[in-house]
């Protein structure tokens, strides 16, 4: 019988229900945040592209980013008022001054092998998808929101101008070293194609981005995460605001770095990087909008707010009587169906399911590597020295708590 237990799921989109719906019948909680819940689209796009009927109410808890993602959730169709607790989230937790001694045998290796180097980092997975995905399919325009349609064609535009800008740049800085990081989406192929016309361009698909922000002399980016990110740790970032790029939504990121209008004046701002560590200035009004959107910048890490919440409805889970057989045996029954509908899809060349789609955005790390990163957590937060490792197939490892 499967074991039952509580989900963590990275998002309540449309595509979460099916998952959702088994998991259910299995007797397991579901608990949620949004991953892409920070930098959200307009609020009717957003509760159209990420929001779900089939999974909202199924969700026992939702983890927020901050205030601004707790009110969007709260107001999601067809929220039933499960608890919304505004824990922050983890990936914010590897920004904080606590654990950059984490990150540093990483960021020592990128500046021996590249110097001072600019990085750039490239997030134009709906337009240079790496993957066959709907929004690229014209047939399918038709059903997408104006205001969506809208984002594309920004983000193509914004594309075409950072493949003219990156070529410019790496003639203007002829011995400094530009470092291109296409998003996991992203097929790296047009970049690769600059970089082999231009010897000081480097393309890069390896390894966490923190490392790449804290070792690097300076970022540009147009409406990337990182952005955001940077600021967090004070590191400098320059945004390059294309036609329709904003400093709301999807576009907050921007607010957080040095605004400039066009190649010349990034290219400015880069100079003016080069030979100066101290980071950009943060005004009290980037710091106040950054504060309502992310919690857990100082004080318990996200990552045991939302321990804390786990273990409570895991110990739920345990005292709750077991769903009926006929659930439980249709639970069992859809999640076979699923595997192999996912196994047959994987085979058709350039799917999202596909194997080599999986391995590129995932590359994954072998048992050797987890352990050292938990060793190395470990001794910079001075915990889990009990902690057990154990890799039970693929990707998928079991970690067991100190012993006692």
């Amino acid at each position: 019988e499967p074991p039952r237990g509580v989900y963590a799921a990275k998002d309540f989109a449309p595509q979460s229900g099916r998952v959702f719906e088994i998991l259910e019948r299995l007797g397991s909680r579901i608990t949620a945040w949004d991953e892409e819940g920070l930098l959200a689209f307009d609020p009717e796009v957003y509760y159209r592209r990420r929001v779900s009927p089939r999974t909202v109410p199924r969700v026992a808890a939702f983890f927020a980013w901050g205030e601004i993602n707790r009110d969007l959730i709260e107001r999601a169709p067809g929220f039933p008022g499960t608890p919304i607790h505004v824990t922050g989230n983890a990936r914010i937790d590897l920004l904080r001054p606590e654990l950059r001694a984490f990150h540093e045998p990483a960021v020592a290796e990128l500046r021996r092998r590249y110097g001072s180097f600019v990085l750039f980092n490239a997030n134009f997975g709906v337009v240079n998808s790496l993957a066959r995905i709907p929004i690229n399919d014209p047939r399918k325009a038709v059903q997408q929101h104006p205001d969506v349609l809208r984002f594309f064609d920004q983000r193509r535009q914004a594309f075409g101008i950072f493949q003219a800008a990156i070529p410019q740049l790496a003639q203007r800085f002829p011995a400094v070293r530009i470092v291109v990081r296409p998003h996991p989406s992203e097929s790296p192929e047009p970049w690769k194609r600059l970089a082999a016309q231009n010897a000081n361009v480097d393309v890069v698909l390896e390894g966490p981005v923190i490392p790449w922000l804290l070792a690097a002399r300076v970022m540009l980016h147009n409406s990337c995460t990182t952005g955001l990110e940077s600021f967090l740790m004070g590191k400098p970032a320059i945004a390059l605001m294309t036609p329709g790029t904003t400093t709301t939504g999807s576009g907050l990121s921007n607010a957080g770095s040095v605004q400039v209008e066009d190649v010349d004046a990034a290219g400015d701002a880069i100079a003016a990087r080069l030979t100066r560590d101290e980071p950009f200035e943060r005004s009290a009004a980037q710091r106040e909008l950054m504060d309502r959107h992310v919690a857990a910048t100082t004080g318990p890490l996200a990552a045991d707010r939302i321990a804390d919440v786990l273990a409570a409805l895991a110990r739920d889970v345990d005292e709750a009587d077991p769903p009926a057989w006929g659930a439980r045996a249709g639970g069992v029954a859809s999640s076979a169906w699923r595997r192999l509908r996912k196994g047959v899809t994987g085979l058709i060349p350039g799917h999202k399911t596909g194997s080599a789609h999986n391995r590129h955005r995932y590359p994954g790390l072998t048992p050797g590597e987890v352990d050292a990163r938990i060793a190395r957590l470990g001794a910079t937060l001075r915990r889990f020295a009990g902690v057990r490792r154990r890799r039970v197939t693929g990707q998928i490892d079991r970690i067991d708590p100190e012993v006692a």
